[in-house]
């Protein structure tokens, strides 16, 4: 299989989500770091921008409704279509608070977001300082398919990717400071306990998806 670099005519694509199906089957989008949500064709022949979030997009996952949900770090979690290009905004705060450094996103079934915020103490301009500062103020959180946003987990370093089991029994986060994935139980024997999945990894973890076996 070989390689082939396709150019978006943007910097700083982050995250991809590929149509398995519909009108656009095959397609890939990705977002970019001024904003643009695009579309890329099955053979990468044709890119095409579709939407433009006005912040920094970064995750970028598939809703059972057919819509995209992006996590802007700048704007929050938002809901995209990628027909009309209509951007709107699912959560841009917790607790009453802003969040900092939306990142990372993995889609329920039933519609559910899990979603990471990186810090409470540093946005995306400062991603550097939170490597360093290790603040330990990274978050889990949870949009219901009924808008409310609850915190799964906190005091995590860096959260960063996050991808959930094929029975939405667990989720996983990266912690890209500590080098580390997650585990938080949702059900089960073990709902609401939360364990180290993989430890002292060889580099820092960033996006992270479930694979064919399941983990």
């Amino acid at each position: 299989m070989g390689l082939q670099v396709i150019q978006v005519g943007a910097f700083g694509a982050e995250d991809v989500a590929v149509a398995l199906d519909g009108a656009d089957e095959g397609c890939v989008y990705t977002g970019t770091e001024d904003g643009g949500i695009h579309r890329v064709s099955h053979d990468g022949a044709t890119v095409e921008k579709v939407a433009d979030t006005g912040g920094r997009p970064l995750g970028i996952e598939w809703t059972p409704s057919g819509r995209l949900v992006v996590c802007d770090a700048r704007r929050g979690l938002l809901g995209v279509d990628p027909w009309t290009g209509g951007v709107e905004e699912l959560a841009a705060t917790v607790d009453g608070a802003p969040m900092q450094f939306c990142n990372n996103a993995a889609v329920a079934g039933d519609g559910t977001v899990y979603f990471s915020d990186s810090s409470t103490v540093h946005p995306i301009d400062r991603w550097k300082a939170e490597m360093v500062e290790v603040t330990g103020t990274g978050r889990l959180l949870r949009r219901s398919p009924d808008g409310v946003v609850t915190v799964v987990g906190d005091g995590l370093d860096f959260a960063n990717g996050v991808a959930l089991a094929a029975d939405d029994a667990w989720v996983v986060v990266a912690e890209t400071s500590r080098r580390r994935l997650t585990r938080f139980w949702l059900a089960g024997p073990k709902a609401g306990q939360r364990e180290t999945f993989a430890d002292d990894l060889p580099g820092y973890p960033d996006n992270i998806s479930r694979g064919s076996d399941g983990l």
